[in-house]
């Protein structure tokens, strides 16, 4: 067992059921149509007071940020006829990984989006 004077961290504090639930509608937000407003929002009123929470809306914002910054190169490769194709994997990809997040969240588990800037910290 973990105790202070073992010299191992503590066991954090178990998740509150309405604290997973916040975690997981930041990150389904994409996929709802508030892909930055959502994760933005939940973030901030999570303040330092629910880690889980704070971290969750932190690294779906960070890869909603991403998504927008990979559609925008998209769109503009559109014209080269490549940004299409391009695009329809951008977006197979983002609801995958979206949904993958939302699952390892659901069990209490951090996800940590792959390729993604970390613009917010």
């Amino acid at each position: 067992m973990r105790t202070p004077s073992s010299g191992l961290p503590p066991f954090p504090p178990p998740l509150q059921q309405d604290e997973t639930v916040w975690a997981l509608l930041a990150q389904l937000s994409g996929l709802v149509g508030f892909g930055l407003i959502g994760p933005l929002i939940i973030m901030l009123v999570a303040g330092d007071q629910r880690p889980f929470q704070r971290s969750a809306a932190m690294e779906a914002l960070n890869f909603h940020l991403t998504v927008l910054f990979a559609a925008n190169a998209c769109f503009i490769l559109v014209f080269l006829v490549i940004g299409i194709f391009l695009m329809l994997a951008l977006g197979i990809t983002a609801l995958v990984l979206s949904i993958l997040a939302a699952v390892a969240t659901s069990r209490g588990e951090t996800y940590r989006y792959p390729l993604t800037l970390r613009l917010v910290t």
